[in-house]
């Protein structure tokens, strides 16, 4: 079995969104990378979004343990997809071993600065560049690899 680890997003109209509807708030640092590309977000765009709320709740966010605890698992999803041609058999136990979440807790640091990168930051209009991203990714890989 394999298993996917996301932060909810609130999507419109779900029963889920609408516990959290009156704690949604918009802030473009803390959409999910997977989902926003911030070069293709003009200004126009984002008055759209800050508009309608109940449309777009997928872009706002609320405050939770969980959410603070795991800001950026986002970024660490991402980082070891651009980078899963590089995982061997060895680096797949220790990530099977460890698990997302403990290598979160190891890696936040690492993961918050890469988070800080223009590339992998949600207010930057830098592009998203796939290869910048898999260097990073190979990057926290090598270092997950040297887990005793």
């Amino acid at each position: 079995m394999r298993i996917q680890l996301f932060l909810f997003v609130p999507l419109p109209k779900t029963l889920e969104t609408e516990k959290v509807h009156n704690e949604l708030y918009y802030d473009p640092r803390d959409i999910d990378i997977s989902i926003f590309q911030p070069q293709s977000i003009n200004d126009e765009i984002h008055k759209l979004i800050k508009n309608n709320p109940v449309v777009f709740t997928q872009y706002y966010s609320f405050h939770s343990e969980v959410r603070k605890r795991y800001q950026y698992i986002d970024s660490l999803i991402a980082l070891v997809c651009a980078s899963m041609d590089n995982i061997n058999d060895d680096l797949r136990g220790k990530i099977k071993e460890y698990g997302f979440l403990k290598l979160y807790d190891l890696f936040k640091p690492e993961i918050a600065e890469y988070r800080r990168l223009e590339f992998l930051n949600p207010t930057s209009n830098k592009p998203y560049c796939d290869s910048d991203l898999k260097l990073c990714g190979d990057d926290l890989l090598s270092s997950i690899q040297d887990l005793e």
